[in-house]
């Protein structure tokens, strides 16, 4: 089959390599990506301090609650790119073997949001999620007590989510990976987005938290940004106690896409219970 369609990554930095893209339908009308990324350029990535000027792509994941709301984070009046924006849990690479396996990137999503009841922090089940590099990430947070418990997500594959086929090429080595691909257009940079099911989510119990945080003179600062759900039923935006969100505050664009993905399958599967229930050990 003939590519139908043709683009390119390009970047606001143009320091930032341009990678090439095909897309076409495959034989069971999913959408599939070749990607091709240069070997040569994804070497001088090999040190961290250049990693803030070369990245052809960010990824992280999104949390779709009792099958259907969405944890969405605001983004701070400080960010660098989409500014006091409605978001996704992603980021860019930190590593190049996030660069060359964007299914690494899963980790942003525990990384960004924070799943609590009065005893534990909940992370999902997921490949490239590590409890060591949680409890790493989470220590100094006020209230992380040091224990955390893995819950099962569902199996996508059961779910027909529609996500694409992305089968990215480095010399010889082909990675195959299923998520949302999704355009942020504030930056043009691809984000691969990986949806994580959980259902069971007693809201009068569970609490969400922003978890991302900064150094600020070697001291851990949590920026503490407002988390809000997205109703896939009511097609609304609602605060974390499911009351209708005082104000209206603009998605970035790859959240927006990805929000629209979702609502038309929860249009078809809305009476299907598939995940898991999120409990206690």
């Amino acid at each position: 089959m003939k590519p139908r369609m043709a683009m390119k990554l390009i970047s606001q930095n143009h320091l930032r390599k341009i990678s090439e893209i095909e897309s076409q339908l495959n034989k069971d009308g999913i959408n599939q990506y070749h990607i091709k990324v240069d070997h040569e350029d994804l070497k001088r990535t090999e040190t961290p301090e250049k990693l803030d000027v070369f990245y052809w792509l960010g990824g992280g994941g999104v949390y779709i609650l009792n099958n259907r709301y969405l944890a969405l984070i605001k983004r701070d009046n400080n960010a660098k790119t989409n500014p006091n924006k409605l978001s996704l849990c992603t980021g860019t690479p930190d590593t190049s073997d996030e660069l060359r396996n964007p299914a690494l990137l899963l980790r942003e999503l525990p990384e960004e949001l924070g799943i609590t009841d009065v005893t534990y922090f909940y992370y999902p089940d997921r490949p490239h999620v590590t409890e060591e590099s949680l409890r790493d990430y989470y220590d100094g947070h006020p209230l992380f007590k040091g224990k955390l418990c893995k819950v099962s997500s569902i199996d996508i594959p059961s779910l027909n989510l529609g996500l694409d086929e992305l089968i990215i090429s480095i010399d010889d080595t082909i990675v195959h990976i299923d998520a949302y691909l999704a355009l942020d257009d504030y930056t043009n940079t691809y984000n691969v987005v990986f949806p994580v099911f959980l259902e069971g989510v007693d809201f009068n119990v569970i609490k969400l938290h922003d978890m991302e945080n900064i150094d600020l003179e070697g001291k851990r600062i949590f920026l503490n940004r407002k988390v809000y759900l997205y109703d896939l039923k009511e097609k609304e935006l609602l605060e974390k106690n499911l009351s209708p969100a005082l104000s209206k505050i603009v998605k970035t664009t790859h959240c927006e896409k990805v929000i629209k993905r979702l609502s038309k399958w929860y249009e078809v599967n809305n009476d299907k219970g598939n995940s898991r229930v999120l409990s206690e050990p």
